[in-house]
């Protein structure tokens, strides 16, 4: 909760954690207009425009990209007039994700086999990890994992030592058409996308799988969104067809048989 004396616009925007469906203002600080907000990412038009790429759950730390994307800033609590450069300057394409505390940045530059974790608000460079380009980083709700999509792979890291992966899931060629991966609200849990139309859900801490669905039918993955207790992942597809994945639903399910998922 914001305090009272940050103008409402403002205020609005310290619910994107709790909302990801939250509509933000028209206006706001040198942003161009802007799509729906969803968790750690959002899109502003047209491309000259800064673009908006996260914002903690306090409202503190905005993290904004120029038009180009050569250039990551930080904007403290979406003020314009102090912005703060983080990392590089190159004319290069640069991404950028904002962990759900405001405390750390990601940020890979286009083509390049790095990553950079940069502490905040101080902008300090706080580890390099060698990474497959192209790398698509995602933090875990709660702060202790980072994870990084591949084009062919993901690989889950600890925080607090992140120079290895804790554990890492090689896709077959056939499977990695496009990868995307959430983390649960609970941090417990992440879906990865295995394939167009196949979804896994695993142990956050250990890569060990608890479910698998493919989509019926030959649809393909479309969007998904965690329920806010972490438990059921509501998944859309192509077709508008909407599944709800319940992980510990099915494990009950099979402990009731005797089965254990784990094998």
């Amino acid at each position: 909760m914001l305090p009272m004396g940050v103008p409402q616009e403002r205020r609005d925007c310290g619910r994107v954690a709790q909302d990801p469906f939250h509509r933000l203002p028209k206006g706001l600080d040198g942003l161009e207009e802007r799509e729906d907000l969803r968790v750690g990412l959002v899109e502003i038009h047209p491309k000259v425009g800064n673009r908006l790429r996260g914002v903690d759950a306090g409202g503190r730390h905005w993290i904004v990209a120029n038009g180009e994307q050569t250039r990551i800033e930080l904007w403290p609590g979406g003020e314009r007039a102090r912005a703060r450069q983080i990392g590089p300057a190159l004319a290069a394409r640069q991404y950028a994700r904002l962990s759900a505390d405001g405390g750390l940045a990601a940020i890979r530059v286009s083509r390049q086999s790095e990553l950079g974790l940069y502490a905040l608000p101080g902008a300090e460079l706080r580890a390099t990890l060698p990474v497959q380009p192209p790398a698509w980083p995602t933090f875990s709700p709660d702060g202790r994992w980072l994870g990084i999509a591949h084009d062919e792979s993901y690989d889950v890291r600890d925080l607090a030592a992140p120079g290895q992966p804790v554990w890492s899931r090689k896709l077959s060629a056939a499977r990695a058409i496009h990868t995307q991966m959430l983390f649960s609200p609970d941090s417990r849990r992440v879906a990865l996308l295995v394939g167009g139309s196949t979804i896994e859900l695993v142990e956050a801490g250990t890569g060990r799988t608890e479910l698998t669905f493919t989509l019926p039918g030959g649809a393909e993955w479309e969007d998904w969104v965690w329920a806010p207790d972490g438990q059921t992942l509501y998944l859309v597809s192509g077709r508008n067809e909407l599944h709800l994945l319940h992980p510990g639903a099915a494990a009950a399910a099979l402990a009731r048989l005797g089965l254990d998922w784990r094998g």
